[in-house]
């Protein structure tokens, strides 16, 4: 009973005290408490920066909260706009309220400038198990991300900046449960995303239920036979699989060197130096260099090229059409390269000319020549006399010690 007065006590007393003092919320920013009420207090508005000309967008009134006048900034030039306002900072602007702020929400100004603020950025997220954690830079703070892993894997959440998390696979389970068993479709990495192995469960079949029945005669599974109208079966798992038999073309053997050789077969000959092969009937040879010495003559069995009908043996090369494209078959496989056309009617050009040039010197050569020789015989011929039934003589007569003239030759011929 002492217990219970007590607690009516000091709840009427309480009760008392709250009448007589009732509880008064801060007053607005432009304002201050005057007694028991709030009336504005002009010292508290102060002109927000600008980077231009300042204009009021609207008084001030004497109602708390809208005290001081709003103002807006103005006189910018187009280029300078920011969100289609006037800046009062490098990269802030006046809001509805008149105080410069940064447009961007992770900065704040200070000192007239807008540098980052921590306390703006987000918190890091915590990520499942299922998820990686990652860090991206962004801006003024450090961001974070939970990228979800494949199925086959987890998260390693080490919790600590030593060491970096990431996927790991998950153990596999190839789990078919009764009377089934795993097949095998696709072998796995062991890295996420492809960790385990691609399997499905088939039921375990007794070998006996694999037999074929056909009337009266059983196939074992795997079997083959043919029916009276020539078709071709096989028992697979049970089924019988049954085609008609294609009419296989008659291809011709062939014989070189007194040796019978099949369709398609390949054969060396002349010491492993010609590489020859059945086509219907006809031998193909295709000749190839050797080594001199016998001793390094080897066998060659890579496999040739075959271009539409014609057959090129391993190392022996070939132009195509166009006579711009160069081919090689190296064991079976061909391999081009090709180079400009324009290198080949320059080489064509060049050689027509060295070819027109010689024909014409040596055509030069022969007719001086020609000339040199004729020269040679006409000049003979003048020169010369042709004696007939006789032969001349020179007589000089003899001179005179006295007057020492010297008389005319004369010509005297002797008859034979």
């Amino acid at each position: 009973m002492h217990g219970f007065f007590t607690l009516w006590l000091l709840f009427h007393l309480g009760f008392k005290l709250g009448l007589a003092a009732p509880f008064i919320e801060d007053c607005p920013h432009d304002s201050k408490l005057d007694e028991d009420h709030c009336i504005c207090n002009p010292e508290s508005c102060v002109k927000p920066p600008c980077l231009t000309e300042l204009e009021v967008h609207k008084k001030g009134t004497d109602e708390p909260g809208s005290c001081c006048p709003i103002y807006s900034c103005i006189g910018c030039k187009n280029e300078t706009l920011l969100e289609g306002k006037c800046p009062c900072a490098p990269g802030a602007v006046l809001n509805e309220k008149g105080i410069c702020k940064c447009i961007d929400k992770e900065r704040h100004l200070v000192n007239g400038e807008c540098v980052c603020n921590p306390q703006q950025c987000e918190l890091p997220k915590i990520c499942d198990r299922k998820s990686l954690l990652t860090t991206i830079e962004d801006g003024c703070c450090r961001k974070t991300r939970c990228v979800p892993c494949p199925q086959d894997s987890e998260s390693t959440n080490l919790d600590t900046d030593e060491l970096e998390d990431h996927c790991v696979c998950l153990p596999c389970m190839n789990d078919c449960g009764f009377n089934k068993t795993v097949v095998v479709k696709k072998k796995g990495t062991g890295f996420p995303g492809n960790c385990c192995d691609l399997y499905e469960c088939k039921p375990i079949v007794d070998e006996k239920d694999k037999d074929c029945v056909v009337g009266d005669i059983i196939y074992e599974n795997g079997e083959e036979w043919s029916t009276d109208d020539k078709q071709q079966c096989r028992c697979k798992n049970g089924i019988s699989l049954c085609a008609k038999k294609a009419e296989e073309a008659v291809l011709q053997n062939c014989f070189d060197e007194a040796v019978m050789y099949k369709h398609n077969e390949t054969w060396l000959k002349d010491r492993g130096c010609t590489f020859c092969t059945c086509l219907n009937g006809e031998p193909v040879c295709i000749s190839h260099y050797c080594d001199v010495k016998e001793s390094q003559i080897k066998e060659n069995n890579s496999a040739p090229c075959f271009r539409d009908t014609k057959m090129f043996a391993h190392l022996q090369s070939w132009t195509e059409e166009n006579e711009c494209t160069v081919c090689t078959c190296y064991n079976g496989e061909e391999k081009c390269n090709s180079k400009p056309c324009g290198e080949k009617e320059i080489s064509n050009i060049g050689s027509t000319c060295w070819i027109t040039l010689s024909i014409l010197v040596v055509f030069i050569l022969v007719i001086v020549v020609i000339g040199i020789i004729f020269c040679f015989y006409k000049n003979k011929k003048k020169y010369s006399v042709t004696p007939s039934r006789g032969s001349y003589h020179s007589v000089l007569s003899p001179t005179s010690e006295n007057n020492n003239t010297i008389k005319k030759d004369s010509i005297r011929f002797d008859n034979e």
